[in-house]
């Protein structure tokens, strides 16, 4: 077996959603490497109080999520 001819990618890719208040998830956005995921996460959901979260495009594996109520009605911690 050769060395393969394509480059092999070295970030997964990821898509930033936000879930609107009817429950539907909207894309913000995509980028390349989970640190850039987070980087794009914490300031949507900084300026939203709804749900926003990354995933895996794909396997559709939720990796991060923020502003996601707890089961006992407290706040999650955030991402720093």
């Amino acid at each position: 077996m050769g060395l393969p001819t394509e480059r092999t990618h070295l970030y997964r890719v990821y898509e930033i959603f936000e879930v609107m208040p009817n429950s539907s998830p909207q894309r913000v956005t995509v980028v390349s490497g989970l640190e850039f995921a987070k980087a794009a996460l914490q300031p949507l959901a900084n300026q939203t109080n709804n749900e926003c979260f990354v995933a895996d495009a794909k396997t559709r594996q939720v990796v991060i999520q923020m502003n996601v109520a707890s089961a006992n009605g407290l706040p999650r911690p955030t991402l720093d």
